[in-house]
């Protein structure tokens, strides 16, 4: 015997049997799976303690005192990994004196990791890690920011 259905989904506890009249006919069906009505946040956007949030904010702020910090995490978060080389090409009027403490100095922070691509000739490629991603919002807007032609 075939069974007509007309409801499209069913919300309650698990294992839990309501009836439903479907199609003229009053049957108990049994439920899928359990519904929550509280509603959660994201993981890693909850809310910060005092002292996490002043720690982001020293740490956004002194990335954005430095010169070149936000335009080394640009080219990375654009192109992808790249190699000191490469860097220095693609960033105009940085010396490779100041491409290299930068490059440090991100590293140090977490926000790219380096890794040896080869021994010879040594050759090393710079990456966003993780925490590095997590300013992407932040080099979203400055970028749409100057797309849009923002008043300066």
């Amino acid at each position: 015997m075939e069974r007509d259905f007309d409801f499209t989904r069913t919300v309650g506890i698990e294992g839990e049997k309501r009836q439903e009249t479907t199609g003229g006919r009053s049957e108990y069906v049994e439920l899928e799976y359990a519904e929550s009505h509280t509603e959660t946040e994201p993981t890693g956007f909850g809310h910060p303690s005092p002292a996490q949030l002043q720690e982001g904010f020293t740490t956004v702020a002194t990335l954005i005192g430095r010169k070149w910090h936000l335009v080394i995490l640009d080219q990375l978060l654009t192109t992808g990994p790249l190699g000191f080389s490469a860097l220095l090409r693609r960033i105009d009027g940085i010396s490779s004196k100041v491409l290299s403490e930068s490059l440090t100095d991100l590293e140090e922070n977490g926000f790219i990791s380096r890794t040896v691509v080869s021994d010879r000739p040594f050759r090393v490629e710079y990456a966003m890690t993780n925490r590095g991603y997590s300013l992407r919002p932040v080099l979203d807007a400055v970028r749409v920011g100057f797309d849009d032609g923002v008043d300066r």
